[in-house]
């Protein structure tokens, strides 16, 4: 989890998590916000420590643990749990920068934040402008 955490801070920049995680829960989108965070680090902690996750990685190959008995992890059940847990994280990271980019006024650390500084070099500046122009919902 820290890890995930850590990964997060430095994209964010240690002031703006921080404020993520300090928001008062008066705001019903700050709070979803700030459960969209922890949303993306759990899964993202899931993803890092996938090995040790009902896996015993060995000499003797990757096994997967059942209560009571342990059976060889069929390689495409490894890819499909680390599938689902990007697709989770991403979905996570995307819901994020949309409530953020709705909240942005009431997000005092935005604005300073390193990877705000990294949007606004960009000819598309904003999910919501992405999105008319390269909608990838379809």
């Amino acid at each position: 989890m820290k890890q995930a955490e850590r990964d997060l801070k430095i994209f964010f920049g240690s002031d703006f998590f921080n404020e993520i995680y300090s928001l008062d829960e008066a705001s019903e989108e700050l709070n979803s916000l700030k459960n969209t965070i922890k949303d993306f680090i759990a899964s993202k902690a899931l993803i890092l420590g996938l090995a040790g996750i009902n896996l015993d990685i060995s000499n003797a190959g990757i096994n997967e643990i059942t209560p009571g008995k342990t059976e060889n992890a069929a390689w495409y059940k490894i890819k499909d749990y680390r599938r689902d847990l990007v697709t989770n994280y991403n979905k996570a990271l995307d819901y994020g920068f949309q409530l953020i980019e709705e909240n942005s006024e009431s997000l005092k650390k935005w604005d300073s934040s390193p990877i705000n500084k990294s949007f606004s070099k960009l000819k598309i500046k904003s999910l919501s402008e992405f999105e008319e122009y390269f909608s990838l919902n379809g």
